[in-house]
């Protein structure tokens, strides 16, 4: 059967699609990043806000 592309060509697309999608998921992982100072400010609260929470949930067992 007579292939439409030579599987050189297939792979260099391959990688050429791949890379880009990678690429650009890196791209919107930093465009989704909080750059303000005040956004900052509010995830840092959140963060902080949700840890105090499992501080004081589940006592834990020892083995004592």
């Amino acid at each position: 059967m007579n292939m439409l592309m030579e599987s050189a060509t297939m792979d260099l697309l391959w990688t050429l699609m791949t890379t880009g999608a990678l690429v650009s998921a890196g791209v919107l992982a930093l465009i989704a990043l909080p750059w303000s100072d005040q956004e900052i400010a509010a995830v840092d609260q959140a963060f902080k806000a949700t840890s105090e929470i499992g501080r004081h949930g589940m006592p834990v067992r020892t083995a004592g």
